[in-house]
């Protein structure tokens, strides 16, 4: 089982994988952590840009102070 490289509480970037996504890049808060699926660790973030919270995978998910 892999360990979540981030915190709950952190601000980070998300960029989603998939091109006709219907989420766009942005800032996102980690609310929760979650489940690990082979082994790309789950959370559950809330994005500035959006009303809802949102479920990703770890490889989703960058620090400030990587690019967009």
């Amino acid at each position: 089982m892999t360990d979540h490289k981030f915190k709950i509480g952190q601000t980070l970037n998300y960029t989603p994988h998939r091109i006709n996504y219907s989420a766009g890049p942005g800032r996102c808060k980690i609310v929760r952590l979650l489940s690990t699926d082979d082994n790309d660790p789950k959370y559950r973030i809330k994005c500035t840009n959006e009303n809802f919270d949102r479920v990703v995978v770890e490889s989703e998910l960058a620090s400030p102070s990587s690019s967009l």
